[in-house]
């Protein structure tokens, strides 16, 4: 079916393009035809904001909170802050990531590290990055960063860097390719869980967490220690990623499977499989 070093599918192509009577380099006008048809970039939002104030803006509005720390110390102080206001008590389930260990939590706290369990009131993990377009933040899973913290507990609390906000959604997968990051499941999560199935109704706390409260740093240099590329997202291509910031198990990460191995899950605090879109925490398998 082949000739030489042809494959296969080159031989086919050709054949088809000699059926058509393409086989020959196409006329210029042609081309530049085909050219014009070629999709184009789909316009985005220009922000008269910063970042970090239109990310806080879209979260306020999907019933979202969040606050600014100056450094590692204040970061702490309004988290404990946040769970006093709210009289939520001082038993916290922390994330085993080692981004969390900057932070100076307060010592009166019986913050555990580990996994969510049934009956956790208060959950805390880092997040991976925050977009401005739509107020979500962005959480990829691992066994530092269980997926059930993101849903079991009635408070998930989220710290990110204010240098971790990126424009538009699309710019997480650009990280995530440039960082050859590929967890089992990314959550995008804009604001608490809720439903507004019954007569049109919304109730929150539907499918997961009632409050969301998130914490950008705005100085705490190194305190998240992102596994972030350097580069320009305007710019295809520019970015790298050094190699001693990865973590343990961004260096072993497992490939995606295929979209058509997921299933849609609803049941509170299991771990999805496959790659999982979450927007206002109702998951979407895909």
């Amino acid at each position: 079916m082949s000739a030489g070093n042809d494959s296969p599918r080159a031989e086919i192509l050709r054949a088809i393009r000699r059926a058509l009577g393409r086989d020959a380099p196409l006329d210029p006008g042609i081309a530049r035809a085909l050219a014009s048809r070629a999709p184009q970039p789909h316009p985005r939002p220009h922000y008269s904001a910063g970042l970090a104030q239109r990310f806080a803006q879209k979260l306020r509005a999907a019933d979202g909170s969040v606050d600014f720390a100056d450094n590692n110390a204040d970061i702490a102080a309004r988290v404990d802050a946040y769970l006093a206001r709210h009289n939520l008590g001082n038993t916290v389930a922390l994330a085993p990531d080692r981004r969390l260990d900057r932070i100076p939590w307060p010592a009166h706290w019986q913050a555990e590290r580990r996994n969510a369990h049934p009956g956790d009131g208060v959950s805390i993990t880092p997040a991976f990055a925050a977009i401005a377009e739509t107020g979500s933040v962005a959480l990829t899973t691992s066994a530092q960063t269980p997926a059930a913290l993101n849903l079991l507990p009635a408070t998930h609390i989220v710290i990110v860097e204010e240098k971790q906000i990126v424009p538009y959604m699309e710019d997480v997968w650009q990280l995530l390719r440039a960082a050859n990051h590929n967890p089992r499941a990314l959550f995008f999560i804009t604001g608490p869980s809720r439903t507004a199935d019954i007569e049109q109704t919304l109730q929150l706390g539907a499918h997961g967490p009632t409050r969301f409260f998130v914490v950008v740093g705005r100085s705490c240099v190194g305190c998240l220690m992102i596994s972030w590329p350097s580069c320009s997202l305007s710019a295809p291509g520019s970015c790298t990623v050094p190699p001693q910031v990865l973590h343990k198990n961004q260096r072993s990460a497992r490939p995606a499977p295929p979209a058509s191995a997921g299933t849609r899950s609803t049941s509170r605090g299991r771990a999805p499989r496959g790659w999982a879109l979450y927007t206002v925490r109702r998951p979407l398998l895909l």
